[in-house]
């Protein structure tokens, strides 16, 4: 279960990290 929360996690934080990159290039 452990390893499985890490692996959600990772995914979230890759997506969120995508939605940033973007917001940010729009923004410049």
């Amino acid at each position: 279960v452990a390893v499985d929360c890490q692996i959600d996690v990772s995914y979230e934080d890759i997506v969120l990290n995508e939605r940033a990159y973007e917001s940010w290039s729009s923004i410049k």
